[in-house]
């Protein structure tokens, strides 16, 4: 879906809700495999022979050639199937074990795996040992955890080392770069970089260049969830995409004259002047602010000490309700689309 924005600078504002996100790194090209009776690979964990990078902490469970027409690994961490004969460069399935919802065997020889992302699967062996065997040990591997420490992503935490964290603050700063969003009107700012201002934002964040850290920690107090408005996207024509949760107005019209600053601090950054094709300048002072909850939502919030940016404060802001329902609908709906994705994949 394309939405229209009428404006140079678009802040959309979020449910206060955590995501966790499993970062997944893995090669772009998977070397072609032979058609050979013996394994791709030797019974050695040497890690540069398998056709997938490991992640830190990362463990190998099971692997084989068991499947009709390609390979299938198991690791702590993900499912991979690699087959060489769906097409002349071969072709894989890379997927977290932890997003398989349901595993189904039918026909005997075959394996339906349902995803949590709508996603689904189906595996064909070669024998009906193989596919039971295989059957046991991804259910073995989706079991209930009985401590934290069995938990990949503390495995990975625990084993990563300084230079995994210098290599992934090197591709945000790329990017951020190749936006042109670490000159001026705006620059970077490591004031998250320990995750104790707003747990739920990255460790460093694109801000106007004329805010200091300081006004961002006020900023930060004003704001539901300490998430400030940052910056995630620049257009090549100045045009922004800002991030932020919804301000702590209540029902008192609570109002903060450092987050009043910051929006318009915005505005001033992205008031670049755009020459189209008659070199007629063109200047938008607009400001769209995006709010996924219905209005009813967003004044009912602030009886919890929420609400939405009251215009009187925030000027040169139109600020637009995209009326989405609520989690549980939505949660409710997705449930569905998974189940009717799954019943037409198994023809039914």
């Amino acid at each position: 879906m394309v939405v229209g924005v009428p404006s140079p600078v678009t802040i959309v504002e979020e449910e206060d809700i955590n995501v966790c996100e499993l970062s997944n790194s893995i090669t772009d090209s998977v070397p072609i495999l032979s058609n050979t009776t013996e394994l791709p690979i030797d019974q050695t964990n040497n890690i540069n022979e398998y056709p997938f990078e490991f992640l830190s902490g990362e463990e190998l469970i099971e692997h084989g050639m068991d499947l009709t027409d390609g390979y299938i690994y198991l690791t702590t961490y993900r499912l991979f199937i690699f087959s060489n004969q769906s097409s002349s460069h071969g072709s894989f399935i890379n997927y977290p074990i932890r997003l398989i919802e349901t595993i189904e065997i039918k026909d005997n020889i075959y394996l339906y795996i349902q995803c949590k992302d709508i996603r689904s699967f189906r595996l064909m062996f070669t024998t009906t040992d193989k596919c039971c065997y295989w059957l046991k040990k991804l259910n073995e591997s989706l079991t209930t955890l009985i401590c934290l420490d069995d938990l990949f992503a503390i495995k990975y935490a625990l084993n990563k080392s300084q230079d995994d964290n210098d290599i992934k603050c090197d591709c945000i700063r790329q990017e951020f770069i190749r936006l042109q969003l670490n000159c001026y009107p705006w620059r970077i700012t490591e004031i998250n970089h320990d995750y104790k201002l707003s747990p739920s934002y990255p460790n460093i964040c694109v801000v106007p260049a004329s805010i200091t850290d300081e006004e961002v920690h006020e900023v930060a107090k004003f704001r539901s969830y300490k998430r400030f408005p940052t910056i995630v996207w620049r257009h090549t024509n100045g045009a922004v995409i800002a991030r932020t949760s919804q301000p702590e107005v209540g029902w008192l019209f609570w109002r903060s004259k450092e987050d009043e600053k910051m929006i318009q601090a915005i505005m001033n950054a992205c008031k670049i002047t755009i020459q189209d094709s008659t070199t007629q300048e063109i200047n938008s002072n607009r400001l769209l602010i995006l709010d996924a909850r219905s209005y009813t939502a967003a004044l009912a919030n602030r009886a919890k000490g929420g609400g939405f940016e009251h215009p009187p404060y925030y000027s040169d802001c139109d600020v637009q309700f995209m009326n989405l329902p609520n989690i549980h609908v939505i949660r409710k709906s997705a449930h569905m689309l998974r189940v009717a994705v799954a019943n037409a994949a198994q023809g039914e």
